[in-house]
């Protein structure tokens, strides 16, 4: 299902942007989804046609869709500027910060200015039925999604080496795991790009790392991966992981990331692109544990997690097949 085929416009004025954006997006829906992504719109950025095929994205995105639990931190006006430095942490590395606040008409050397152009707002269709489980997720005191409040967004980022890039946003106030499961499980929403980058684990409020994803990325349509080091996931118990396993039979196929760029500070997170190889054969669970090792350079020891010192053959044959290396 097409997640555009899930919504409406609040009024009339939303429902012609809505039309408008169907009309322009085609058939060919292909989804970004970067959860816990409050008011970073770094993926739009990092994903766009200059800097995408740059790296090697050949498929990009046109439409980004982000989820947050937590409004808070996560508000948004028309045409108030954000001044971002994202281009100052591409070209020279240095650590990244966050000028909110600064006020439009000052000139930044090296700075990304954020516009919100629209915003409209949307709401499930009334035959969509959507169920919230905060049991499992991100729980913040005062704050009550239980439909999501979605909102549609042009977002403008001018930048100083990349032009003027320009992408629609659905913004979704509803929580991570069960975006995951009512929206791409359940109506089976396909996804080609995903971000996972500082989610908030502990501080942030989230209580569950949506890491436990990634062995379903091949079913769920994934074809490029940015991920950062933090993985909260153990697939030999994992209760959630087993019950969605179970509960929508996910199959799991076995696939090979291709690293096409190490980003060293993305909100002071080294952070990964891989492009995703899918591979026809079942994947086993220490080939699931060899895939979080790749992702995470930490994620033996940070799990606490013992891996098998011998090498697997057959992995090593893949590897060398699809990426022309050996393992």
């Amino acid at each position: 299902m097409k997640i555009l085929d899930m919504l409406k416009g609040e009024n009339s004025e939303a429902e012609k942007k809505l039309q408008a954006l169907k009309k322009r997006i085609g058939g060919d829906e292909r989804l970004c989804w970067y959860p816990s992504a409050g008011s970073d719109f770094r993926d739009l950025f990092e994903f766009s046609f200059k800097k995408g095929f740059r790296y090697g994205v050949t498929e990009l995105p046109n439409l980004f869709v982000h989820t947050d639990y937590w409004g808070e931190i996560a508000k948004f006006e028309v045409n108030t500027p954000k001044i971002k430095d994202y281009e100052i942490v591409d070209l020279i590395g240095e650590r990244s910060r966050d000028y909110n606040l600064f006020p439009p008409d000052i000139a930044f050397k090296y700075k990304n200015r954020v516009t919100i152009k629209d915003i409209r707002r949307l709401k499930l269709k009334d035959n969509i039925n959507i169920h919230l489980d905060l049991s499992r997720g991100a729980t913040f005191r005062d704050v009550d999604y239980s439909e999501p409040e979605i909102l549609l967004m042009e977002v403008e980022i001018k930048t100083k080496s990349y032009g003027i890039i320009n992408a629609p946003v659905l913004f979704m106030y509803y929580e991570n795991i069960n975006f995951l499961e009512e929206f791409l499980l359940k109506h089976r929403v396909k996804i080609t790009h995903m971000v996972k980058v500082r989610e908030g684990c502990g501080c942030g409020g989230c209580s569950m790392s949506i890491s436990f994803v990634y062995p379903f990325l091949p079913y769920l349509g994934v074809k490029y991966l940015y991920a950062d080091w933090e993985i909260h996931f153990d697939p030999s118990n994992h209760s959630v992981y087993h019950e969605l396993l179970s509960k929508y039979n996910i199959p799991l196929k076995y696939f090979i990331l291709k690293t096409l760029k190490i980003n060293k500070n993305w909100s002071d997170y080294k952070a990964k692109l891989f492009k995703i190889i899918p591979v026809e054969k079942e994947m086993s669970l220490r080939e699931i544990y060899k895939i979080l090792k790749s992702i995470s350079d930490e994620y033996e020891s940070y799990n606490n997690i013992n891996l098998e010192a011998e090498e697997d053959s057959g992995i090593a044959h893949l590897f060398n097949k699809y990426l022309g290396e050996s393992v």
